[in-house]
C-alpha cells in the first residue's frame, strides 16, 4: 500500500460516523475502531494491530475481529501496545468475564495461540515487509498513549494519537522532512475548550496555538477524532484557522505517503 486508508476518524459512533481505525499497510492497522465494517471481507487479512491506547473507541472491534476470524487464521493476531495498555487489555477485556482470553486459545489450523500481545517502546522503529516501518511516538493523554510515525520507503505520515498539546510532535516534524502529513486530534468545539483540557484532547483554539510551533510549509495537516455531535461547529472553527475542509477527516479517505495528499475518497460500505 502506498497510502493510509482512514477506516474510522471520529471520537464517537453515530449512524454515519465510526471511531478511529487506520489501515497503514496491507495487513496492519492502527487502532480497532472500525475494522469489520470498514474492511468487510478483507478484515480477516489483518494480522497486526498497533494500539494507541485502551479507550473503548480505539479497541471496540478487536474482540469481534479475533472472534470472527478464529477458525480462519493461519497466524496469530498480534496486538502491539505499551505495557500499561496490554495490562488493561488482559485485566478488562480478554479475561473470560468480558470476553474469552484468546491469548490462551490455540488456533485450529496451527500449533499457536490465536492472540499475541507484543510490548512496544516509544521511539523504537518496527520494520515490516514491503518497505514499511512504524515508530511509536509518546502522546499527551489521560492514559499512556502512543501516536505513530508510519513510513513507507522514504516517506512518512505522523498520526498524533489522542493528545493534548504535545511539543514532541512538532519537534519531530520540524526535524524530519520525510514526514509529509500529520493527522491530529481535535475533539471538542472552542466553547468546550476546558473539557478538551481536562480530557487531554484539543479544540480548534488549541490547534491554532500548536501550529505556531510548526516551522515547515510542506507538511499537510489533517484532523481526526471530532465528536460527531459537534461536527458542524468544529468544521467551521477549523476552517476559520486555516484547515482545509477536505482535510477534516470523516472516514474512508486515503492519504498518499509520497506527498501527503488526499487520493480519491472511496464510498462508505452500504449494508442492507
Amino acid at each position: 500500500m502506498n497510502f493510509i486508508d482512514i477506516l474510522g476518524a471520529h471520537g464517537s459512533i453515530s449512524h454515519e460516523a465510526f471511531t478511529t481505525c487506520l489501515r497503514v499497510s496491507k495487513d496492519i492497522v492502527i487502532d480497532g475502531g472500525n475494522i469489520i465494517r470498514g474492511l468487510g471481507e478483507e478484515a480477516y487479512k489483518i494480522n497486526h494491530i498497533f494500539i494507541s491506547h485502551a479507550h473503548l473507541d480505539h479497541i471496540i472491534d478487536i474482540a469481534f475481529l479475533i472472534d470472527n476470524t478464529f477458525l480462519l487464521r493461519h497466524q496469530p493476531l498480534k496486538i502491539y501496545a505499551t505495557s500499561k495498555t496490554i495490562e488493561i487489555f488482559k485485566k478488562n477485556i480478554f479475561n473470560w468475564d468480558i470476553w474469552p482470553d484468546f491469548s490462551t486459545l490455540q488456533l485450529p489450523k496451527i500449533n499457536e495461540n490465536s492472540l499475541e500481545f507484543i510490548e512496544i517502546e516509544f521511539d523504537k522503529e518496527y520494520f515490516f515487509d514491503d518497505g514499511f516501518s512504524i515508530t511509536p511516538i509518546e502522546a499527551n493523554h489521560t492514559v499512556e498513549c502512543s501516536g505513530y510515525l508510519c513510513k513507507k520507503n522514504c516517506d512518512s505520515i505522523l498520526f498524533s494519537g489522542d493528545t493534548y498539546k504535545n511539543p514532541k510532535l512538532w519537534n519531530r516534524i520540524n526535524s524530519d522532512t520525510s514526514i509529509k502529513a500529520l493527522i491530529i486530534d481535535v475533539s471538542f468545539p472552542n466553547r468546550y475548550a476546558h473539557i478538551s483540557e481536562i480530557s487531554k484532547h484539543m479544540s480548534p483554539i488549541h490547534l491554532k496555538d500548536e501550529l505556531t510551533l510548526l516551522k515547515r510549509h510542506d507538511c499537510q495537516i489533517y484532523v481526526y477524532h471530532i465528536k460527531p455531535i459537534y461536527q458542524e461547529i468544529i468544521t467551521q472553527e477549523l476552517v476559520e484557522i486555516g484547515i482545509e475542509k477536505t482535510h477534516i477527516l470523516s472516514g474512508y479517505e486515503k492519504i498518499a505517503y509520497h506527498d501527503g495528499e488526499l487520493l480519491k475518497k472511496k464510498q462508505q460500505p452500504q449494508y442492507s
